[in-house]
């Protein structure tokens, strides 16, 4: 598995829109997983995830990145806490 920075740079460097999808998309899982575990997504930016996913900062570029996800990330996103409160 890739780290969210190493997502990144493969993105900076023409990583397709079906590699960047499934990337969302594993990072989403393991969000929605936590989510179901402790029931909210408030963790800290340093968290990461048992593979050593950067989960907490992928949470956090998703709240500020707001504006660029698809209505359907946003929707994923709000039903696991992540924009207010689920």
């Amino acid at each position: 598995e890739l780290n969210s920075k190493q997502v990144l740079m493969l993105h900076k460097v023409g990583l397709s829109s079906k590699q960047e999808k499934q990337a969302w998309e594993t990072l989403y899982f393991y969000a929605k997983d936590y989510y179901i575990e402790h029931g909210n997504t408030d963790i800290s930016r340093t968290y990461r995830t048992v593979d050593g996913l950067m989960l907490g900062a992928w949470i956090e570029r998703q709240k500020i990145n707001y504006a660029h996800l698809s209505a359907d990330q946003r929707q994923k996103l709000s039903d696991i806490g992540v924009y207010g409160n689920a």
